[in-house]
């Protein structure tokens, strides 16, 4: 059975892999928003040790559109760690917890991917419980449930903004392994909080589809694209487009 990884809130990463005691992954994914026009970055390590599995996860984004790498603020800090429950050859249950601090940023865009709060400073508290299931040889299915508990910093949030803030993500997702170095993912989200996520609702969705190309046993390319909410206080719809690298010590 093919161990599912969770690499970070940008995504689930479906990383093949051969049984060992300890494996240490380095990530890094860079994202393009193609509304708002601001670019993104993540990175962070991740480390196995049996099925327990522990993760620090760095993500910014650059203060002016349309340009990589130019005047980086950084956005927040995230520490996870989680266990994997082999219930059988097909099922896995897999508790996690996260934990992500936010600097707070300065451009005043709004940052794809985390609408409504992401450019406050604060912190958000997330437990998560995950089964897997591995339908068929080339076929693996998710489901996950995750709780967010959001709190703003109370020196930096706005006169009478909410600073306790709470969501409820469902999400479902499914990898296809096309070929023995080739696999495709897709994600669907749907959140539910007690704050505005997007055109002044309450209530938001996600896609996410990526395709992983397996180089090496040591390195794993993937592309793909999100679509995400535009904007907390107005409608519409963006493309996330993603390019990342996976590196296996």
């Amino acid at each position: 059975m093919k161990k599912i990884i969770t690499l970070g809130l940008s995504g689930l990463f479906f990383l093949p892999s051969v049984t060992s005691a300890a494996e240490t992954y380095f990530f890094y994914e860079h994202s393009y928003a193609t509304e708002n026009r601001i670019h993104s970055d993540n990175f962070g390590l991740l480390h196995e040790q049996g099925d327990a599995w522990f993760k620090i996860k760095i993500d910014f984004y650059g203060k002016n559109k349309d340009t990589a790498f130019d005047e980086v603020v950084s956005n927040s800090y995230s520490f996870f760690s989680g266990y994997h429950f082999h219930l059988n050859n097909q099922l896995t249950l897999s508790p996690s917890l996260q934990a992500r601090f936010y600097s707070g940023g300065t451009s005043g865009e709004g940052t794809p991917g985390e609408m409504g709060d992401s450019q406050t400073a604060g912190a958000r508290y997330t437990p998560g419980l995950m089964l897997a299931w591995q339908a068929a040889e080339p076929l693996s299915l998710y489901t996950q449930y995750r709780y967010d508990y959001r709190k703003l910093a109370r020196g930096r949030a706005g006169k009478g903004e909410q600073l306790n803030r709470h969501r409820h993500r469902y999400e479902v997702g499914a990898r296809y392994q096309l070929l023995e170095n080739l696999a495709l993912r897709y994600k669907a989200y749907w959140h539910k909080a007690d704050y505005v996520l997007t055109d002044n609702k309450k209530h938001d969705y996600q896609q996410d589809i990526y395709i992983d190309w397996q180089v090496n046993p040591a390195w794993q390319l993937n592309v793909g694209a999100q679509d995400v909410a535009k904007s907390a206080q107005e409608g519409g719809r963006e493309a996330l487009l993603k390019t990342g690298v996976t590196y296996t010590f």
